[in-house]
């Protein structure tokens, strides 16, 4: 998180734009599908914000929507290929900060490179052309330019912006609910707050750790006299993150040890 100068120019971007949606163009969609949409696959973030992955999946939907009111096929959710397990990534951390942070994936061919595909170029389970819930109408193959993939991500953030202004009310109060959500919720359960010591074999590294978490708008302090809590001594100058905080899941979602789901 924040490893590259161009992350943390992202994130302070954002935080002087404070915008309600984040939304990151890339490619490529899954072969044959012409671009790939939310709800992510599975799984998850362990501490997304409800509310914003409800955003999310409603914004993937509606982008959908206008695709296949302007004649445009092939737009395909969920899959096996993206997933939003990893919260580092530059365009999903921010859910945690209950923004409504996504991307989607666009199909190209050797960048600018025409291609014209028939179905003998399909893998063989795509070429019935089955309609699907989340793909329900099958790119059928031909030309494939610079200019489609271009058509299609204009038409997504045209999608986008309509929703926006169609729901702007909704967007403001959803991200201010989220956040009351998460300060009630670790108002009254555990876990409260994480004691981060500073007496460490690399002192370096709960320093720097810390110092992104606070770029990231979580508020770090420190304690003034010694503190025991549950049996354990907190000498002075110890760090404590506390999770009762607008953008808590950050936090923890960095802080807790993460197992990846059996999905088998």
């Amino acid at each position: 998180m924040l490893n590259m100068v161009e992350s943390r120019v992202l994130a302070r971007t954002w935080q002087e734009w404070d915008p309600q949606i984040i939304y990151v163009h890339h490619q490529s969609s899954p072969f044959p599908t012409r671009i790939w949409l939310p709800p992510f696959a599975e799984p998850i973030a362990s501490f997304a914000p409800p509310l914003m992955s409800r955003t999310v999946n409603t914004i993937g939907m509606t982008i959908a929507q206008m695709l296949e009111s302007r004649g445009m096929p092939g737009a395909v959710h969920m899959g096996t290929g993206f997933d939003a397990w990893y919260p580092g990534y530059v365009d999903y951390m921010p859910m945690m900060q209950n923004q409504a942070a996504f991307w989607t994936e666009t199909a190209l061919w050797r960048y600018a490179t025409p291609h014209f595909y028939t179905l003998s170029d399909f893998p063989s389970d795509r070429r019935g052309l089955r309609a699907e819930s989340l793909y329900p109408s099958p790119w059928q193959g031909g030309w494939w330019r610079l200019g489609d993939a271009v058509d299609y991500m204009r038409v997504a953030s045209l999608a986008v912006l309509d929703y926006a202004a169609k729901y702007r009310e909704d967007l403001l109060f959803n991200r201010y609910q989220s956040g009351r959500d998460v300060i009630q919720k670790y108002t009254t359960s555990p876990p409260f707050a994480y004691f981060v010591p500073k007496l460490q074999r690399d002192p370096v590294a709960p320093a720097d750790l810390l110092r992104r978490l606070a770029f990231n708008g979580l508020r770090v302090y420190e304690l003034t006299s010694d503190v025991t809590h549950e049996g354990i001594e907190h000498a002075a100058g110890t760090w404590v993150l506390p999770l009762d905080q607008e953008f808590g899941e950050l936090a923890r979602q960095v802080m807790e040890v993460q197992r990846y789901p059996d999905l088998r």
